[in-house]
């Protein structure tokens, strides 16, 4: 979802959600609050997707390319394999001011290819697989006219999936784990053993009481991370000591100035993990954020998570155990959106919807190579009933009947009624009979 939706759902919200009215939350009452922010953590905690990478279709493509080696003439790849072992001297002696010729792109995996099947075994396996270990020069010659266009089609979809594989599509699905992170932490190189005292202090690190890092009316939270989230809506109070996470929390009450690690580091470890652990998607992503969205609520011109009754979100129950932003104002909504925790997790949909679209692409490019190769290795019945029926092989077939018919020199036929000039000019024996 785009910015903007996200700010016009921002605005809905603020505009439309009256405020409810409830008692202060006593231990455990925030319990769905903690996991709905540890799921919001633990998806930057998720494997990474799928990389885009051509090295399944180049092994497709490859095995067309051996076949297309294994059945072309030994001249040509006594040719390949000339320049391969002769690129290095040719590098070497070459004029620095000499200007290079474009490179034929088919020419690499050629090398390769001519390399595959350098021994006699290797190409007969080949060709056996292919069911050409016993075709006619003929019938060799057909098969790779008709494997060629298929060679070239296969060519032509792998370079899309490099294209894919080495352009802007490769590191989306990286770019948005540092996403996820950041709105989970505030960096992409957070670990729960080496959290710091920036990651609990919120923007700038000016969040140095809890009123000051979780907000108050007309006061903008300095909270811009999940983490932050956590600490202000789930980390004990000095004065009422409730565990509102989970019973197993730490009694520690969270002081931004003096406990804030050691709160974060424990409630971080009290998150449930997901079993079994998969990537996160563009839709799971989507999902929680709109889902933490919809948990705000509203009072007056101050948007919050978690409960509020009045002053602040102090931490105390009499008060507010809470994240309150500003959200009087079109300019205020537009600071709410860009915060990290929202912004960040709006770029990691975007981004890994992206990936997934050019994995989809990735997938339906190697099929179609996969394909081809499979249709190269099964042309010889093709190849030899259109060999059958070429006109060569038509002109060959009339040849050999009329062979059959005549002598070897037909002008020497039924010598008896000829002349003995005749015969001598003819090259043939004169029949006196």
């Amino acid at each position: 979802m785009i910015k903007t939706s996200y700010l016009i759902r921002v605005a809905a919200i603020v505009a439309t959600l009256s405020y409810l009215a409830s008692s202060a939350p006593d231990d455990g009452e925030h319990g769905h609050l903690f996991r709905q922010l540890c799921e919001l953590v633990n998806l930057a905690e998720r494997p990474a997707p799928a990389k885009i990478t051509d090295a399944q279709a180049q092994v497709s493509y490859l095995a067309i390319a051996k076949l297309n080696a294994s059945v072309a003439p030994q001249s040509w790849r006594d040719t390949i394999a000339s320049k391969t072992e002769g690129a290095a001297h040719k590098q070497q002696t070459a004029s620095a001011a000499a200007q290079p010729a474009a490179p034929e792109p088919r020419e690499e995996y050629w090398k390769q290819a001519a390399a595959a099947v350098k021994d006699s075994d290797t190409r007969r396996q080949i060709l056996q697989t292919a069911g050409l270990a016993d075709v006619t020069k003929e019938q060799l010659a057909n098969y790779r006219r008709q494997l060629n266009p298929i060679a070239e089609h296969a060519f032509q979809a792998l370079q899309h999936v490099t294209q894919l594989a080495t352009g802007p599509e490769k590191d989306k699905a990286n770019d948005a784990l540092k996403a996820l992170k950041i709105a989970a932490y505030g960096r992409d190189d957070f670990t729960p053993a080496g959290a710091k005292d920036t990651d609990c202090k919120g923007q700038g690190g000016t969040g140095t009481t809890r009123q000051l890092l979780c907000g108050a009316p007309n006061t903008d939270a300095k909270a811009n991370t999940i983490a932050q989230f956590m600490l202000c809506v789930c980390g004990v109070d000095g004065t009422d000591n409730n565990r509102l996470s989970e019973s197993s929390q730490s009694s520690t009450a969270f002081n931004p100035s003096s406990t804030r690690e050691q709160v974060l580091k424990d409630l971080l470890s009290k998150c449930p993990q997901p079993s079994p652990k998969t990537p996160a998607t563009a839709a799971k992503v989507q999902a929680k954020a709109t889902a933490l969205i919809n948990a705000f609520q509203h009072k007056g011109t101050e948007t919050y998570y978690g409960f509020y009754s009045g002053t602040g979100c102090s931490g105390q129950s009499n008060q507010g155990i809470c994240v309150m932003y500003k959200a009087g104002t079109k300019q205020e909504l537009e600071t709410l959106a860009a915060q990290p925790w929202l912004s960040q997790l709006q770029t990691a949909a975007k981004l890994l919807h992206e990936h997934e679209q050019a994995l989809s692409k990735l997938a339906a490019v190697e099929q179609n190579i996969a394909a081809a190769a499979k249709t190269a290795y099964a042309l010889k019945s093709a190849a030899i009933t259109d060999e059958r029926h070429s006109p060569a092989s038509e002109q060959n077939q009339q040849a050999d009947k009329t062979d059959e018919k005549q002598p070897t020199n037909s002008n020497c036929s039924d010598t008896a009624k000829k002349t003995a000039t005749e015969c001598k000019s003819l090259g043939c024996e004169h029949d006196e009979k």
